[in-house]
């Protein structure tokens, strides 16, 4: 889990909070599954 969340906010600053937005979406779709 804190290498995936590591993972997720690397993405935040290297992609920007708009990828980080879709990640997180992605994410949500997965739990709701």
């Amino acid at each position: 889990m804190l290498t995936e969340a590591q993972a997720v906010h690397r993405s935040l600053i290297e992609d920007g909070p708009f990828i980080n937005s879709v990640i997180k979406g992605n994410d949500n779709l997965n739990l709701i599954a």
